[in-house]
């Protein structure tokens, strides 16, 4: 989907990076997706977009009751707790996500955006054609920021988890006093066992001495 053109009858972009192409069928379920096909259809019959200030034609529904771009931020608010803005914070933390993750997450990637393997698979191979090193930019550029640092700082807010992901799927084996060196734990209430022992196993001892507010 384009974002409006600048002489549209509508507010312009704030920058020409804003001017885009978002992969909203696989963003979106079918049911979700259908209102927006829809709006497309009308606006197609109605270049101006009167329609969606003013309502539609008698007999013809949008949504239910037509579609208002007020009225939805209300309902979303009203309803969630959310703003219209909020929702593209998720959608780009999910993204990111999903591109970032390392292989073997779908199970948890899936909890957290709603979207299964094999679309994850898709958006990866879309989004940044499963080169990991090009999320950021990617992301950026569906988000319509000049800098890529923007993206990162201010809206994806999933990047721990990401990291988090990497952590477990990499089982560092270490010697058991270095383990404890690189954790800052005391040697001697490491885990009862003999010989080397995983980083990732030592995630409970290392929460435990952390205060969490």
């Amino acid at each position: 989907m384009q974002a409006t053109p600048k002489n549209a009858r509508f507010k312009g972009l704030k920058t020409d990076a804003g001017r885009r192409k978002v992969p909203l069928a696989l963003l979106a379920r079918r049911h979700e997706l259908a209102p927006v096909r829809a709006q497309r259809g009308f606006r197609r019959h109605d270049p101006d977009g009167a329609f969606l200030a003013t309502g539609l034609a008698a007999g013809e529904t949008l949504f239910d009751p037509p579609f208002e771009r007020r009225d939805f931020a209300a309902a979303l608010g009203e309803t969630t707790g959310l703003t219209s803005h909020d929702l593209r914070h998720a959608a780009l933390s999910n993204l990111a996500l999903t591109t970032l993750a390392p292989p073997g997450s779908a199970d948890v990637i899936e909890v957290v955006t709603g979207w299964p393997a094999n679309r994850q698979k898709r958006l990866r191979s879309i989004v940044t054609g499963n080169d990991s090193r090009r999320t950021l930019p990617q992301i950026a550029r569906l988000a319509g920021h000049a800098h890529p640092e923007t993206t990162c700082v201010s809206y994806l807010h999933l990047c721990d988890l990401a990291l988090g992901l990497h952590v477990r799927a990499d089982r560092d084996i270490r010697a058991r006093p270095e383990a404890a060196r690189i954790l800052g734990l005391n040697a001697a209430t490491l885990p009862p066992e003999t010989g080397p022992i995983a980083l990732e196993n030592l995630r409970s001892a290392v929460l435990r001495r952390l205060a969490i507010h």
